[in-house]
C-alpha cells in the first residue's frame, strides 16, 4: 500500500506537469502517467504524448488497453523510433492486442 500511495503521488507530479520538457524527456513518466490516466483533469495530458520520448518496445503492449487516438501515435511514433531487433519480440503481442480489441 505504501509503495502504491507514493506511485500515486508521483503520477499526480507528472499529470500537473506534463508539459515541462524534463518530464517529457522520460519515457518512464509517460508509462506512468497513462497507468493513472483516470486522474487527468482533462484531454490534454493524452495530447502532450505527440511530444513525448519514444518509449521501448517492451511497453508497447501496456498501452493498448487505452483506446485513445494520442496513445495509439504515441505508440505508433514510438514504434517507428525503435530498431527492427527490439521491436520484432513483441510484435506478435501487438497482433493479440489488436485482435482482442476488434472482437471487444
Amino acid at each position: 500500500p505504501f509503495l502504491d500511495a507514493n506511485e500515486e503521488v508521483l503520477a499526480k507530479l507528472i499529470i500537473e506537469n506534463y508539459n515541462e520538457p524534463f518530464v517529457q524527456a522520460n519515457p518512464d513518466f509517460a508509462e506512468m502517467m497513462l497507468k493513472y490516466s483516470e486522474l487527468f483533469p482533462s484531454e490534454a495530458p493524452y495530447h502532450a504524448l505527440d511530444h513525448w520520448a519514444p518509449t521501448s518496445p517492451s511497453h508497447f503492449v501496456e498501452f493498448f488497453h487505452l483506446d485513445h487516438p494520442c496513445v495509439e501515435r504515441y505508440i505508433l511514433g514510438s514504434m517507428e523510433e525503435a530498431s527492427l531487433d527490439n521491436t520484432k519480440f513483441v510484435i506478435p503481442q501487438i497482433i493479440q492486442c489488436l485482435r482482442h480489441q476488434e472482437s471487444v
